[in-house]
């Protein structure tokens, strides 16, 4: 995924960002969180808008302790039913 987003910083400068998170079950070793955390230093902070879709109460959780270190970026969690309404925030028509 980072090749990607590093593609599209680089094309747009600032991008939004949504995340659909279905299966996701938590990190598989200490290099996955570490390349997490490398993200959050670097191509993060080209992020303007990230919209986080999933029904896992912990990734909620995890999105608002993160919160203080990721001021440059408007954050918002949604359901998964709400995918659409997830789209349309992330794409600016809120």
């Amino acid at each position: 995924m980072l090749p990607k987003l590093d593609g599209a910083i680089a094309a747009h400068g600032k991008i939004n960002l949504l995340v659909l998170m279905e299966e996701f079950e938590g990190w598989v070793g200490i290099d996955a969180a570490k390349a997490d955390f490398q993200f959050g230093k670097h191509q993060y902070r080209q992020v303007e808008k990230a919209a986080f879709v999933s029904d896992k109460k912990w990734l909620e959780w995890s999105v608002k302790i993160m919160d203080p270190f990721t001021k440059r970026t408007k954050e918002r969690n949604f359901e998964s039913d709400q995918l659409e309404e997830a789209w349309a925030w992330v794409l600016g028509e809120d």
